[in-house]
């Protein structure tokens, strides 16, 4: 008892601690990182294939994984993966649900190039679905991560770098939470050709059986919150890319729902929303609108719509934004007649597809209708464009699977009709026949030049062959009517063909003749395995058929010989050759000789021209003559122009191995010989030197690497010489060394200007070497000795030198340069320059330039005989920096300046000019010294920002005459500075003019501007802008002062000016303010010296509208009755108004009476009062002409006047016969009196004076003036 009790004992006590122990064993298993240890030892020793690097965690809640790897040599499989993890919740489980947080693949590789062999098994067809799932307890994967990703699945290649979802499944909805997939690259494998040919099935569409479609479900209903793809990209020859895919949806049982789906590609934007049913006919409903992002048809948006079912499908849509229509189709697609229905209307297109159109095209209506077995359309079109005529094109048309037939067709076209009819049977053989007729096309609508009528037919069959070649025939060419004016007709027939498709072409015709006018061209004969086939080309007037080209071409072409081995024979002559009314001309042009293009090329060729012009340059006479083969041949050209001679024969031939491909064929020849004269100008002779190459010149040419090779050689005429030093071979690389030996610049005077002549010789030695990814090398030195330029002036202008130098040097990039220019007997001009990268984006530049003590005065030829200029320059520049920007350090100093002569209005006789650079920056300051003191310039400038630089000058100084004989002298006190910007040059400042005296005896030509009307027009008639000849605006702000000590003297006008003007400018032309008064002033005319009471210049508006105010009157002491008579002129200077005024008032004949003779109107008197008045008012305005006419006999200062008042008025005649002595001669008005006087100056202002008439007597005159 006691052993059954202690056995029952012992089994109550094992039965918890095997509990406990097993519990314990599955808390470790679960719980702990041994757990998991243990489990993957056991995984590992099930599958010895699979590795895992550590771990971390435990089964349960979560735990981690690194450096998996999973090798199976036998199915080809690899597998990597650097991280899994995964994660639980366990107190999911206390609410009867399932909860896993986290599932992430990190760095996963999977490869598997090819299946394992296996037996092979037939597909099941069984199309029944599969059956429901049904999940009774909630499950839930919170985080589902699969990032870099890299997968090689049967040669389909596909990455991503990063998806994420999440999942909730209850019952039999499945649903997906939002999920991103991005940066996804896609390569598919090639396909494999598969050459077994499908079979072909023979049944007509009409038995065979429409196509069924299955029904398809899913065992779960799914969600889909939102699913989102970006960046996927799939590679292949032309990469399609999608910046983002998105949509939502559902799938419930067969009924598809996908809303708000967004594509966006680099192409095109698409939105669509759609229902489908998968079972039946697949009823659907579809919605989508699509936007065109390719730049040249960016804009185009296409809608959609479509509803029905697969089965049976109506689609409506709508194009705008470019192109734009409405389409309307119907189809059933699975019928295998395919029957369907379409409609477009009011289509409208256009190329460019932006902008301003090139090309458009109408479809009023397209509409079809049928199946494959039997359909017809019919269209209503216009096409239009800027190199066609408008067509407006109907067909109506009606095929099936055999053929196609075009039963109607009209082209309204160029005021005429292109009708016809057309067939293309598509059964094999193919074949096709159309018919064509035109009538009453018009060209001239379309080619103004081509002005005309045309009708007639064209008929064309052609067909396919079974051996694989090719037959056409046009039995009927018929084509005539008019073309500007001539008669045009195209008549014949030809066949071709191709029989075998081998290139065994046979073309045939009986006669095909082309002609306009006179003009014609006609063919005949054959193109077999014989060839004989003649051209002829008669064309006496040329210009009825090509606009703007006259003269004449005539001439034979005959085809004969073998196919294999054909010969071309010509014969042509062209002569009085006239492009363009005299652009370019040809007297005559003769071509003549034999070609045989195949099977190796050969001919023997002369072409000869004479009487060419182009532009201004003359073809005097051309001869060019080829002879040989592929492999030996040579050519002859001998060629006169009116600038250069010349001559070359060249022989060679192409050069290669049997087993050589063609592209390593190479040609070699040899510059037998050649030679260069330049002509003398307008001359036919060769005075010139004869230049021809030193010996023979081997050259050659390699196909496969397009590179020249040239020998060693010069071009001479002794002592000069243009040499290549080195053999030349230039392809991708190369090297040439080059020099030039005492070339003479008298072989360049046919170039230079008639008045420019250049003496001395030029010696130049250059090297160059390039290469592919390489830096290119030079090397250059220019050398040229003593000598000069001689411009020729009425006083030569001679610029002599002892030497120029100039050299160059490229290595690595770098290019250092150095220049010497040393006059003859005078400075120098030095300086060097490097810049460290020639390649770089920004190039920069450190040099120095130097002038030394270089004197102007050899520039006196330039200002004439009477004008002296001295001046000794010297300038030490350094500069660096960007090329296009460099800094600038040093001097330009202009020293000892001297300038005088008639030519300048202030003569300079000792003067500095220093400009200091510093950066970018410069100061200027400069004294010139003058008679009457000193002229002085100070300025500033600064270019540090190209685009806003400025510069300041100020120019200031005492009293200086400024003279302009024999009109002006003025001293003149100068304060004027002026700024210049990019944008704007601007003057202000003040002038001073204390002192002047102004005499004016004619007006320059200057004074008298164009007229307002008058339009300048250029060398095309074309009117011409007017330019103010600055790149910016101008503005201005001058006061001009005039003191008291300005006299005039000008047409009878002495007085002195007084006044102050402000000059501005702003925008428009100058704008003038202030007055200008005339002070002491009278004027001579009407016979008369009136004096000026008032006299007025008022400026307020342009310089060409002034307005005056000015009030003469006649001398009182000359004036009878104590009356002062006057003018008054008042108003705008073009258009015043005059008045003649009296104190005491009186009539205006008898004020004028009293202003002309200085009395007044006596009864009876009139008459002569008048007469005497109206002579001398005559007489005033005829002073220059008589002036004029008496230079021409001798006598100075011929004068006509009148004298004396009332009856004794006389008409004088003076002038001086000598100098000193004047004689004077006077007849009276009203009586025939004469009056002589002599008049001799003995000292200044002191006179005798003898006079003898009805008196006699001599007196002595002193001559006062008070100022």
């Amino acid at each position: 008892m006691k052993r059954l009790l202690k056995w029952l004992l012992g089994i109550i006590l094992l039965i918890p601690t095997t509990v406990l122990v097993a519990l314990l064993l599955v808390a470790v298993l679960l719980f702990t990182n041994v757990g998991l240890n243990s489990s993957l030892w056991v995984a590992q020793k099930l599958v010895p294939e699979l590795k895992v690097g550590s771990t971390e965690g435990s089964l349960l809640p979560a735990f981690t994984l690194h450096d998996l790897e999973y090798k199976n040599t036998e199915l080809g499989i690899l597998t990597e993966l650097k991280r899994f993890d995964f994660s639980t919740s366990i107190d999911c489980l206390f609410e009867h649900s399932v909860c896993i947080d986290t599932i992430a693949v990190n760095g996963l590789k999977f490869s598997m190039p090819d299946l394992p062999a296996s037996e092979s098994s037939e597909p099941d067809d069984s199309s029944s679905l599969m059956p429901a799932i049904f999940i009774p307890i909630p499950v839930s994967l919170t985080h589902l991560e699969l990032n870099d990703i890299d997968l090689n699945i049967l040669g389909n290649k596909a990455s991503w770098k990063h998806f994420s979802t999440g999942l909730y499944m209850q019952g039999r909805t499945l649903t997906l939470r939002p999920t991103k997939w991005q940066t996804i690259r896609l390569t598919l494998a090639p396909d494999e050709a598969d050459n077994i040919p499908e079979p072909v099935d023979e049944t007509p569409l009409a038995q065979r059986p429409d196509i069924l479609l299955p029904k398809v479900a899913l065992p779960v209903n799914l969600q889909v919150e939102q699913f989102n793809v970006d960046d996927f990209i799939l590679q292949q020859d032309s990469p399609m890319k999608v910046n983002h895919l998105g949509f939502k949806g559902s799938l419930t049982g067969s009924k598809l729902d996908i809303r708000d789906l967004k594509l966006d590609m680099p192409q095109a934007d698409l939105n669509l929303n759609t229902k489908l049913t998968m079972s039946g006919d697949y009823p659907l409903t579809l919605q989508a609108k699509g936007l065109v992002k390719m730049t040249e048809y960016s804009g185009q948006t296409i809608t959609l719509d479509a509803k029905g079912s697969v089965a049976n499908l109506n689609v409506s849509s709508e194009l705008s934004g470019g192109v734009e229509a409405k389409i309307q189709t119907h189809l059933q697609p699975l019928k295998a007649t395919l029957p369907f229905g379409l409609s477009i209307k009011n289509a409208k297109a256009q190329w460019p597809f932006k902008g301003q159109a090139d090309y458009k095209v109408n479809i009023a209506h397209l509409d079809g209708s049928g199946s494959l077995e039997g359909y017809q359309f019919d269209l209503d079109s216009q096409v239009s464009g800027i190199d066609i005529p408008a067509l407006d094109i109907e067909l109506d048309a009606k095929g099936d699977l055999d053929q196609i037939e075009l039963h109607k067709l009209n082209i309204a076209t160029l005021g005429g009709n292109v009708t016809g009819q057309a067939m293309v049977n598509w059964q094999a053989p193919l074949n096709w026949k159309a018919t064509l007729g035109l009538s009453d096309i018009q060209p001239g609508m379309q080619w103004p030049q081509a002005e005309g009528t045309l009708n007639g037919s064209l008929i064309h069959t052609g067909n396919l062959t079974p051996q694989g070649g090719w037959k056409v025939q046009f039995p009927s060419l018929a084509i005539d009517g008019k073309l500007r004016g001539y008669p045009l007709s195209l008549k014949g027939q030809l066949n071709a063909s191709d029989l075998h498709g081998k290139g065994q072409y046979i073309v045939r015709t009986r006669g095909l003749k082309l002609s306009h006018a006179k003009n014609s061209v006609r063919i005949k004969g054959r193109l077999e395995q014989k060839w004989d086939m003649d051209i002829a080309l008669h064309m006496p007037k040329l210009e009825a058929t090509i606009p703007e080209l006259k003269g004449q071409a005539m001439g034979d072409v005959q085809l004969r010989g073998a196919q294999k081995s054909p010969q071309i024979l010509t014969d042509l002559s062209i002569s009085d050759i006239d492009w363009k009314q005299g652009e370019a001309k040809l007297k005559s042009l003769l071509v003549k000789g034999q070609v045989s293009p195949f099977p190796s090329p050969s001919g023997d060729i002369r072409l000869s021209a004479q009487g060419g012009l182009y532009q201004e340059h003359q073809l005097k006479d051309l001869s060019l003559a080829f002879k040989g083969n592929e492999q030996d041949h040579q050519l002859d050209l001998d060629m006169m122009t009116d600038l250069f001679s010349t001559n070359l024969a060249v022989k060679g031939g192409m050069k290669n191995k049997p087993q050589q491909a063609k592209s390593q064929q190479m040609w070699q020849g040899q510059l037998t010989s050649a030679q260069i004269t330049l002509m003398e100008p307008n001359t036919n002779q060769q005075t010139n030197p004869i230049w021809q190459i030193n010996q023979p010149v081997d050259i050659g040419y390699q196909f496969a690497s397009q590179r020249v090779d040239v020998q060693a050689h010069c071009w001479q005429h002794l002592p000069s010489k243009i040499c290549l030093d080195k053999d030349l071979s230039v392809g991708s690389d190369g090297e040439a060394t080059l020099s030039v030996q005492q070339f003479s610049f008298d072989e360049l005077a046919v170039f230079f200007p008639e008045d420019t002549e250049i003496n001395g010789e030029l010696n130049v030695n250059a090297w160059l070497k390039w290469a592919n990814d390489k830096a290119p090398q030079m090397k250059l030195d220019v050398d040229i000795p003593q000598g000069n330029v001689v411009q020729k002036l009425d006083t030569p202008l001679t610029i002599p030198w002892d030497e120029i130098q100039l050299s160059a040097n490229l290595q690595q990039n770098k290019l250092d340069m150095s220049w010497l220019l040393a006059l003859t007997n005078n400075g120098q001009i030095k300086g060097q320059a490097t810049i460290p990268n020639v390649q770089a984006q920004q190039m920069s530049i450190d040099g120095d330039n130097t002038i030394e003590n270089i004197h102007l005065g050899f520039l006196r030829p330039l200002l004439g005989e009477q004008n002296r200029l001295n001046a000794n320059v010297n300038s030490k520049l350094d500069f660096n920096g960007p090329i296009l920007n460099p800094k600038v350090l040093g001097n330009f100093d202009i020293e000892n300046f001297q300038l005088e002569g008639p030519m300048f209005p202030v003569d300079i006789h000792q003067g500095e000019v220093k400009t200091r650079f510093n950066g970018y920056s410069a100061t200027l300051n400069s004294v010139l010294e003058t008679d009457d003191g000193d002229l002085q310039l100070q300025g500033d400038a600064n270019w540090a920002q190209r685009s806003n630089w400025y510069a300041n000058l100020r120019a200031f100084g005492d009293e200086l005459k400024v003279e302009a004989p024999p009109m002006v002298a003025l001293k003149v006190k100068p304060d004027l500075t002026i700024a210049i910007t990019p944008t704007l040059a601007k003057i202000t400042g003040n002038i001073d003019i204390p002192w002047g005296r102004i005499l004016v005896e004619d007006l320059p030509e200057s004074a008298v501007g164009l007229s307002k009307d008058e339009i300048i027009l250029d060398e095309d008639l074309n009117p011409v802008e007017e330019n103010n000849g600055l790149p910016m605006a101008l503005e201005s702000d001058i006061t001009i002062n005039i003191g008291d000590d300005v006299s005039l003297s000008a047409f009878g006008l002495k007085g002195y000016l007084v006044g102050s003007l402000k000059v501005s400018q702003k925008d428009k032309g100058p704008f003038i303010l202030g007055e200008v008064r005339i002070e002491e002033g009278y004027y001579q005319s009407f016979g008369q010296d009136l004096i000026i009471q008032e006299g007025k210049i008022l400026m307020n508006g342009p310089a060409d509208q002034p307005y005056v105010a000015i009030k003469a009157i006649r001398n009182p002491d000359n004036t009878q009755d104590d009356v002062i008579a006057g003018i008054q002129v008042n108003g705008p200077a073009d258009a015043p108004e005059v008045k003649v005024f009296s104190e005491p008032a009186m009539s205006q004949t008898n004020a004028l009476s009293y202003l002309l003779r200085g009395q007044g109107i006596e009864d009876g008197t009139s008459g002569s009062t008048m007469t005497t008045a109206l002579i001398g008012l005559s007489l005033a305005k005829s002073g220059q002409l008589v002036g004029e006419l008496g230079e021409a006999f001798g006598v100075q200062d011929l004068q006509l006047g009148t004298a004396g008042s009332g009856d004794d008025s006389q008409v004088t005649v003076s002038g001086y016969i000598a100098p000193g002595l004047q004689v004077k001669y006077g007849v009276g008005i009203f009586n025939a009196l004469g009056e002589f006087t002599v008049r001799y100056e003995l000292l200044t202002d002191f006179y005798v004076e003898a006079v003898t008439g009805v008196d006699s007597a001599v007196d002595f005159l002193c001559q006062f003036s008070f100022n």
